[in-house]
């Protein structure tokens, strides 16, 4: 991790050294980091390591695709109006939504992959002319790094729980299978003397 505990300008010159000798000289670089936006700056291709091993590799935008899961979007409102007008008006005409955060005057969704750009436009370009003065503005965006890396994380998480708890079950499955065996062995014997 090259640039931990270095300050804002220090960070900013190592990083112009290590692209300088990646695109100038053409040499390959590997580091390790933390920071995802240090990732995004610096590689041309990420791995990302889960309790030692290499779990996916690709470019930034490969990573957003596989593990993004789609869009955000952000829609600022009067403060005088109720949030739950937009809310509703958005649920009920995109499908695959969700409210991630809700503030005084601000509402963050997120939106599947599966639904077009061109809709969530037009939606929010209805909801707009519609709901007059109370959508201020939006922004939609794909997810940020931040998210595909938690995304990964979670996914990796769940994985990880689903494994122990198969394992968990096998291990009871195995001993029961054992004392059966042996209890059977034992009466087995038993009634033969």
């Amino acid at each position: 991790e090259p640039t931990t505990g270095m300050d804002a300008r220090a960070k900013r010159f190592l990083w112009n050294c290590i692209l300088t000798l990646t695109r100038k000289d053409h040499k390959s670089i590997v580091i390790t980091s933390h920071s995802m936006e240090e990732c995004e700056t610096l590689c041309n291709r990420l791995v990302i390591m889960v309790t030692g091993e290499f779990k996916c590799l690709g470019s930034v935008q490969h990573l957003k695709a596989k593990f993004g899961h789609g869009y955000s979007i952000i829609v600022r409102s009067d403060i005088n109006c109720d949030t739950k007008n937009i809310i509703n008006y958005i649920k009920e005409r995109i499908v695959e939504v969700n409210v991630k955060e809700e503030h005084t005057k601000m509402i963050h969704f997120r939106v599947s992959i599966n639904v077009p750009l061109y809709e969530l436009f037009s939606v929010l370009e209805k909801a707009q002319e519609e709901l007059r003065n109370i959508i201020e503005d939006y922004t939609v965006t794909q997810v940020t790094r931040d998210d595909v890396f938690v995304n990964f994380a979670k996914i990796q998480e769940d994985n990880q729980s689903s494994k122990n708890i198969n394992v968990n079950n096998k291990d009871n499955c195995l001993k029961r299978n054992f004392l059966y065996k042996l209890f059977f062995r034992q009466d087995k014997n038993n009634i033969g003397k």
